[in-house]
């Protein structure tokens, strides 16, 4: 099953930093199975709230291949970058369609088959 890594750029505090960190990041995907599928274009925030200063996704085939990638010594050692220069959330999700019952179980109550309330 394909594997998603989102990064949602919130804010960014160090331009030069992050250009450095944009300049060599691709460099880190040599040797691993990923393909570039956004890389900062153009957005619209249709629902919620900002800041996005933007975003990129990249697809593996994989959970373990992301996170391989993810974990490696070549990102790890540029990471630092991205963490300096901006504010960032960074998610790994898999591809597919989850049978409604078995979505976010993470936030159901033990022993149900139901979302706790209000949600």
């Amino acid at each position: 099953m394909p594997a998603y890594v989102v990064f949602v750029c919130r804010e960014i505090v160090d331009e030069e930093e992050l250009n450095t960190y944009w300049q060599r990041v691709n460099g880190t995907l040599v040797g691993h199975p990923a393909r570039v599928l956004i890389d900062h274009s153009r957005f619209l925030i249709l629902e919620g709230l900002g800041p996005v200063e933007g975003v990129t996704v990249y697809e593996f085939p994989s959970r373990d291949a992301a996170r391989s990638w993810y974990d490696s010594v070549a990102y790890r050692e540029i990471r630092q970058h991205r963490k300096m220069a901006a504010k960032y959330l960074v998610i790994l999700t898999e591809g597919g369609v989850t049978p409604v019952e078995q979505r976010m179980p993470h936030t159901r109550v033990t022993g149900s088959a139901a979302p706790p309330p209000g949600v």
